[in-house]
């Protein structure tokens, strides 16, 4: 029991004890990092997909059970009043 305390009180004052705080100003300047520039030269274009025709795109046929009355709730009500 004494020695399960005094590892709980040795972990509590590790965990609250200050810890140094570092610096940043060491890690260096990126001002001579050569940029290599985009592959168009700018970014005036990006996403431009005005030249690429659309692909067609087919309605979904309808499913199997019909699409129901949506308004009212009707197959719910139906399958609730089945059920009663």
């Amino acid at each position: 029991m004494k020695l399960t305390i005094a590892l709980l009180t040795l972990a509590v004052s590790a965990i609250a004890a200050p810890i140094a705080q570092g610096s940043y100003d060491d890690y260096g300047d990126y001002s001579n990092v050569p940029v290599n520039p985009p592959a168009n030269g700018n970014y005036g274009s990006y996403g431009d997909y005005g030249n690429v025709p659309a692909p067609p795109v087919n309605n979904p046929p309808p499913p199997a059970g019909g699409y129901g009355t949506y308004g009212d709730y009707g197959s719910y009500k139906r399958d609730a009043e089945e059920k009663a």
